[in-house]
């Protein structure tokens, strides 16, 4: 069974470590000249839309339609709701939002990443046309859960860096934040919560973040990568439970 990574552009470097480890190749979602082999292990990394290209959907992880729901804020924060997953209060309408107390998080980017189209701002200085409003839920921490068919593989937390100028409310790369392995501590639910996360968008695999409210003592889903970065250990990880569930 030969793996086919296939990704929504040539960027992704990820993609390609994971397909060199196994022995694989990557291939783009537009090719037309790429003809898959019948026992070809397709691996869709990141890809909303079909390929152009016509494959054996048993022999796959994530499907298409899984995949453009989890890169879509609303509709990810849909299927929370309906499958009772602890997520952030959110709204689409303005006139709801504005009359909320604290601390909003507004988007006008439903599919960005890295926090493109993200405003943190209180309820009187909302801008009226955004597309989605989400309660700012205090955290103590935030976690990275790795779930691959129905099994955490790995727990990453994140951590100032060192040197670099830190928001703790909106924490990422650019704002001086990174994952590690060092004294995490999971909480009781972040597990579960990331299995019931991935389950609801009928996923075979993919990177929940997560943050825990230390008052609360309660974990709340935030969103799920289906092209998470991938180094070392984490690497290390789906490469082995990639091989041991299918070849």
């Amino acid at each position: 069974m030969r793996p086919v990574i296939v990704t929504p552009t040539a960027m992704s470097v990820s993609a390609k470590k994971l397909a060199t480890e196994l022995g694989g190749i990557c291939v783009l979602r537009s090719s037309k000249t790429f003809k898959p082999k019948w026992d070809d292990l397709v691996i869709n990394w990141g890809c909303s839309k079909e390929p152009n290209f016509v494959y054996n959907a048993v022999n796959s992880l994530n499907s298409f339609k899984g995949v453009a729901m989890a890169t879509n804020k609303l509709e990810t924060f849909k299927r929370f709701k309906s499958n009772f997953i602890p997520h952030p209060e959110w709204i689409t309408d303005y006139n709801t939002a504005k009359n909320w107390k604290g601390l909003i998080v507004s988007r006008s980017i439903l599919n960005g990443f890295g926090g493109n189209g993200i405003t943190l701002s209180e309820s009187d200085a909302l801008s009226n046309n955004q597309l989605l409003y989400v309660k700012y839920v205090k955290k103590r921490h935030e976690y990275r859960v790795h779930v691959f068919n129905g099994f955490v593989i790995d727990v990453t937390w994140k951590r100032k860096k060192k040197g670099v100028g830190h928001d703790s409310k909106i924490r990422n790369y650019k704002n001086g934040w990174v994952y590690c392995r060092d004294n995490l501590t999971e909480p009781n639910d972040l597990r579960l919560t990331a299995l019931r996360a991935i389950s609801s968008l009928g996923l075979n695999f993919g990177a929940v973040d997560i943050i825990w409210n230390e008052k609360q003592n309660k974990c709340y889903a935030l969103e799920v990568n289906t092209a998470p970065g991938l180094v070392g250990t984490t690497l290390n990880f789906y490469v082995k439970a990639i091989k041991d569930g299918y070849y």
